[in-house]
């Protein structure tokens, strides 16, 4: 049997609170009915606050909500695995090239992949941006547009198309600087 005091001092802790949520969430889904464990400072009345809300925190709101709507996380983890399987084709396509492309083609190969990963970890954090529509149709053509014609560079040896490339990183740098604008 567990003591009340440790069950109080776990569940007053956020990171116990969600270990706690955890478990019991867990338990559910197997069926089984955890017991609900509240301690008693949390058994309090709720406050009710009459106040009125500002505009700006209603707007801000309406913008987050307007920027889950197009679902940037989805596309970061497709982004993600795209890079991660690309990174693994490179590997293989390289292998049968002669050692002077092999050493560039995986250059490119290693460069794209890594900016690619970047990319992607910065399309999850586009909702809190302050104009995540502009700010993820930036990221999101300047990383394909980038990724694209760097990938290609490195499977073909063409390197006459480095002006896609440029503006790739000029639009990616774009998405960069209205992320934190």
């Amino acid at each position: 049997m567990i003591n009340s005091d440790i069950i109080d001092a776990i569940s007053v802790n956020p990171v116990g609170r969600a270990i706690l949520y955890t478990g019991a969430t867990i338990l559910r889904g197997l069926g089984l009915r955890p017991k609900i464990i509240v301690p008693q400072e949390m058994m309090v009345l709720p406050v009710v606050v009459h106040d009125v809300v500002p505009a700006s925190v209603v707007v801000d709101c309406i913008d987050l909500m307007v920027a889950h709507k197009y679902k940037f996380e989805i596309l970061a983890g497709i982004s993600a695995a795209v890079a991660l399987l690309m990174a693994a084709v490179c590997k293989y396509m390289v292998r049968d090239m002669s050692p002077k492309d092999q050493l560039q083609a995986q250059e490119y190969a290693d460069c794209t992949s890594h900016l690619h990963f970047i990319s992607s970890f910065a399309m999850m954090i586009i909702p809190f941006a302050h104009y995540p529509v502009m700010t993820g149709t930036l990221i999101i053509s300047g990383t394909a547009v980038f990724s694209g014609s760097m990938y290609y560079c490195a499977f073909t040896g063409e390197r006459r198309i480095r002006s896609i490339v440029i503006a790739g990183v000029i639009l990616m740098v774009a998405g960069w600087i209205s992320l934190v604008a």
